[in-house]
C-alpha cells in the first residue's frame, strides 16, 4: 500500500482497508485526522458497535513510500477468540487478541480503497495496491456478496 503525496489528511476518519460487514466495519485500517496510521477493531452490534484503537503510530506515515502490510483477522463477537494481528514492513504493529465483529453479521469481505469523511482542509487523498492476496476462512467470501 502507498499513499501518494500530498496536504496532510484533515478528515476525521479516512480508511484505507477495512472488514466489512455491513455498516461500521469491526477491522479497519486508518487516519483519524493526521497522517499517522491506525488500526481500529469494533465489537458488539453493528447498530451499537464499541469502538477500540489497537495501535496509532507516533510518527506520520511516508508518503509515496510503499508499505508491505500483513494482516490477519479472526472474528469472534462472542468470545475471546477474535484477533487482529497486523504486520507493516515485517514488524508486529498490532496485536489484539478478543471480542472483534457483531454478533449480528453473518459474513465479511475486504475493502480497499479511500472511505472518508470529507476533509475540513479539502484536500485531495490517493492510495494505491499492489501483489493483494486475500485468503478467507468460512464466514469471509470474495465475491462481492
Amino acid at each position: 500500500m502507498m499513499i501518494e503525496p500530498g496536504a496532510k489528511n484533515t478528515a476525521q476518519w479516512l480508511v484505507t482497508g477495512q472488514l466489512f460487514t455491513g455498516g461500521t466495519p469491526p477491522f479497519e485500517i486508518k487516519f483519524m485526522g493526521n497522517d499517522k496510521m491506525a488500526v481500529v477493531i469494533k465489537y458488539g452490534t453493528s447498530s451499537s458497535p464499541v469502538e477500540k484503537t489497537v495501535y496509532i503510530d507516533t510518527a506520520d506515515i511516508q508518503r509515496g513510500k510503499w508499505y508491505d502490510m500483513e494482516i490477519d483477522v479472526q472474528l469472534d463477537a462472542a468470545g475471546d477468540n477474535g484477533h487482529a494481528y497486523v504486520w507493516r514492513d515485517g514488524t508486529k504493529i498490532a496485536n489484539y487478541t478478543g471480542k472483534i465483529g457483531y454478533t449480528n453479521a453473518t459474513k465479511s469481505h475486504w475493502e480497499m480503497g479511500a472511505y472518508r469523511q470529507s476533509p475540513s482542509g479539502g484536500e485531495s487523498f490517493a492510495v494505491n495496491y499492489k501483489d493483494i492476496d486475500l485468503t478467507y476462512g468460512s464466514a469471509g467470501h470474495s465475491d462481492g456478496n
